[in-house]
């Protein structure tokens, strides 16, 4: 049997953890805000899973629309971010989640039609109130959500962890042999030469092109960036790209840095997390107030 790296056994212990964690907060939880499935229809017509949780009382609610991290085309990624702390979190806070199972297809392309089809059912539902709406990304579900944002008509973002220039990560990723030659790292650049056809070096054009950080001119709405400063996975500096280009654009956002993190903290049982989770519920409190008469 092939013994595992302690990377490895780091990351399988990490991971079983967060699902204990997940189970028995679920079954404290599971009659307060029961988890609905729902199926989305995307923009081909095809269905995607998704997993909304209504508050107390009659509605209609504030909702926010819930993006995972990691690629596309796992529904469990999707049900677990619904169960997450930062789910309840906002629940008890009188927010519904929708959390949607995106597939795993082109690069900021077809992924935001499937965000921006999720968000359309929520503009529909008729439990959510189409007026209060925002996103919330994780690490690469944040990427999605500054994408999708001025495709809709949400009046808020949250990104978390989130790659927001693709060069920055590509250099990230290929200047040490050992982590380019890891398989996750093959594949995602193996993905991204399919999907830009070619490498950054050959078409860095359409590289730019598809980074958040070069397609927010068209937001007009506040961002808030979160980001630990040890992200060994999508470095602290994306949090900073993004601020300078939502800056140069004159854009609203509040960023908060949180010293020693790793990827994804909001998640983990951390202090830190229990601050992110209420600076993210004061900011959206802030930005899906109850909008004024006649608007």
């Amino acid at each position: 049997m092939a013994r595992l790296s302690r990377l490895q056994w780091m990351t399988a212990a990490a991971l079983g953890g967060t699902m204990v964690a997940a189970g028995l907060h679920l079954r404290r939880t599971r009659e307060r805000w029961p988890l609905q499935s729902l199926t989305v229809i995307a923009r081909d017509g095809r269905p995607l899973p998704a997993f909304l949780r209504l508050p107390e009382g009659s509605g209609p609610h504030p909702a926010v629309l819930m993006l995972h991290g990691g690629r596309g085309g796992a529904p469990a990624r999707a049900a677990v971010l619904a169960r997450s702390p930062v789910a309840v979190g906002l629940l008890e806070s009188g927010f519904a989640v929708l959390s949607l199972s995106y597939r795993r297809h082109a690069l900021m392309a077809e992924e935001v039609d499937d965000a921006e089809a999720a968000f359309g059912l929520m503009t529909a539902h008729p439990l959510l109130d189409p007026r209060r709406l925002a996103i919330l990304g994780n690490s690469h579900g944040g990427s999605i959500a500054i994408v999708t944002a001025p495709r809709t008509t949400a009046r808020a973002v949250v990104e978390y962890c989130g790659v927001t220039d693709i060069e920055v990560m590509v250099r990230y990723l290929t200047v040490s042999r050992l982590r380019a030659s890891t398989p996750l790292v093959r594949e995602a650049l193996d993905d991204l030469k399919r999907i830009c056809g070619g490498t950054f070096d050959e078409v860095p054009e359409v590289y730019r092109a598809l980074s958040p950080a070069y397609r927010i001119f068209d937001l007009s709405v506040p961002v808030m960036i979160a980001h630990g400063s040890h992200d060994g996975i999508v470095p602290v500096t994306h949090a900073y790209i993004l601020r300078d280009a939502l800056e140069a654009a004159e854009k609203p956002y509040e960023m908060h840095i949180y010293p020693r993190m790793p990827h994804p903290f909001p998640f983990q049982k951390r202090p830190q997390s229990a601050d992110v989770i209420a600076r993210t519920i004061d900011f959206l409190r802030r930005c899906l107030s109850e909008p004024t008469t006649g608007t």
